[in-house]
């Protein structure tokens, strides 16, 4: 309990010191060190392109493909959860994702929402 408040307070005082380094304008060095790194070698374009997006949704993906393989199995290890339960989580989450993923790409299809490389251009 004494770590978690400590954490709380640790964070909020870092969240803080940002914020006001923000207000006076000292951020700016950090803003371009970061948008160096994003930048492939020779591109003057801004990081935020179909390459870049592509890797962050495989990155997405695969982060949450990860965390719900642990929160299943610690589920599993700590004893809460029969392995059916977890099975049936796993199969609900699924089946929601697949239920989104077409709904997504009906609206794409009836031209309610632009399709990823569409960018909004008429």
């Amino acid at each position: 309990m004494l770590l978690t408040a400590f954490g709380v307070v640790l964070t909020l005082y870092g969240f803080i010191e940002v914020a006001e380094e923000m207000g006076e304008g000292g951020m700016q060095h950090f803003d371009e060190w970061l948008l160096r790194r994003l930048r492939r070698e020779g591109d003057p374009a801004m990081p935020i392109g179909p390459s870049w997006l592509a890797q962050m949704r495989v990155y997405v993906i695969g982060v949450s493909l990860v965390l719900t393989f642990l929160v299943g199995t610690t589920r599993l290890y700590l004893g809460v959860h029969h392995p059916s339960d977890v099975l049936a989580g796993w199969s609900g989450g699924l089946a929601w994702a697949l239920l989104c993923w077409l709904v997504a790409r009906y609206l794409q299809y009836r031209g309610t929402v632009e399709t990823p490389g569409s960018h909004g251009a008429p």
